[in-house]
C-alpha cells in the first residue's frame, strides 16, 4: 500500500486533469454568479422549501 501511495504522489500525469476541472468549476461558478447578479435574486422558491417539506411530511 505504501508503494502504491508513493507512486501516486510522484506521478504528474493526472495533475493536468485536476487543474482543468478546477478551472472549469471556477468558470461555471463565475457564470452563475454573474447571471444571478444581472437577473436579480434567485427567487423565493428556496424560502418556501421548508413549508413544502412539512406539507409533504404531513400528508
Amino acid at each position: 500500500m505504501q508503494k502504491m501511495f508513493e507512486r501516486f504522489t510522484t506521478q504528474d500525469a493526472g495533475n493536468v486533469v485536476v487543474d482543468w476541472m478546477v478551472l472549469a468549476a471556477g468558470i461555471a461558478l463565475m457564470i452563475t454568479s454573474v447571471a444571478l447578479t444581472l437577473t436579480g435574486e434567485p427567487g423565493t422558491d428556496a424560502a418556501a422549501a421548508p413549508a413544502q417539506v412539512e406539507d409533504y411530511r404531513a400528508g
